[in-house]
């Protein structure tokens, strides 16, 4: 099954008006057809309540702002529950206006409270590019929210820090290494987040783990094996093991320039009409992954 950015996405509409819901289903689907199937619409709060009740997935809700605020904001608490009991994340809500002028106590109410991402206009679900742009300020929106919640800010400065000491790359480099790749791989927040950390993570002191002991199970989490990236036709791997992974088995040895070297030599050897997805992205992007490389005051002799 193809990978996305937007598998995680459980999508609820409530607007009371079978009209809108159509507009905002169908825009939604016309921009990310990925996320065609993963919307619900409702203009019944009990049939929506109901549906988020049996359907803990849902994170992501679409409601309208005919309601009074309070309403509204009773709406959220009662829908949201379900989701963050059983996954201890949080559901988000974007309110959508239908009429010429927001209301202000909703605009003061929303930027206090996180769990509200935007407070939008209708009319933007008539302009595609303006959509798209917003659904995927959303997506990463969410996904900086969870890495945070994850990985603190203040431990994420720890975790560069030691990266820094331990390897021929530095953290900037080796993110830039790593957006590219993620990047065409299209992975969701979650798998994007554990890759993302999963070489500082392993460079844990035991002073640090003693400090944050939340690390070791994060740290497990994001275990993988070295050794099978150096098997032949390793990158040509069983359909089981995640596109995730194969990024973070490549990602470590991007750590040994002469390693990558040598990959890249093997991977030109070998005939294009055998490639995978995650081969293609490699050769692709080759370029681009040894620009950065050569061009690191710390490696460049080393390539």
């Amino acid at each position: 099954m193809k990978n996305s950015k937007w598998d995680l996405f459980d999508i609820v509409v409530f607007t009371e008006n079978s009209e809108l819901n159509n507009l905002i289903d169908e825009s939604i689907s016309e921009v990310i057809p990925e996320l065609e199937t993963k919307i619900n619409c409702f203009d019944s709060y009990e049939e929506c309540y109901d549906w988020s009740k049996e359907h803990q997935s849902m994170n992501l809700f679409f409601i309208s702002d005919q309601n009074d605020v309070e309403t509204i904001f009773a709406f959220k608490e009662n829908l949201a529950k379900h989701y963050e009991k059983l996954t201890g994340l949080k559901a988000h809500f974007v309110i959508v206006s239908n009429s010429s002028s927001q209301n202000p106590e909703l605009v003061f109410r929303v930027k206090k409270n996180d769990s509200f991402l935007d407070y939008i206009d209708l009319k933007i679900f008539e302009n595609k590019y303006e959509l798209n742009r917003k659904l995927n300020d959303i997506y990463d929106e969410i996904k900086y929210e969870f890495e945070c919640s994850l990985i603190p800010n203040s431990v994420q400065k720890i975790l560069i820090n030691e990266f820094n000491k331990k390897h021929k790359i530095s953290f900037s480099e080796y993110l830039r290494i790593f957006n590219i790749i993620s990047l065409e791989a299209n992975l969701n927040w979650v798998d994007e987040v554990n890759s993302k950390w999963a070489i500082a993570l392993e460079d844990i002191s035991p002073i640090l783990l003693n400090t944050f002991p939340e690390l070791s199970n994060l740290r497990n989490e994001t275990d993988f094996n070295y050794s099978d990236f150096d098997q032949e036709y390793s990158l040509y791997a069983s359909k089981t093991e995640s596109l995730a992974t194969k990024i973070k088995s490549f990602l470590f040895k991007c750590m040994e320039a002469n390693s990558v070297e040598k990959f890249y030599l093997e991977l030109n050897k070998k005939k294009a009409f055998r490639e995978k997805g995650f081969i293609k992205i490699l050769r692709r992007n080759e370029n681009k992954i040894y620009g950065i490389l050569t061009n690191s005051e710390s490696i460049k002799k080393v390539v």
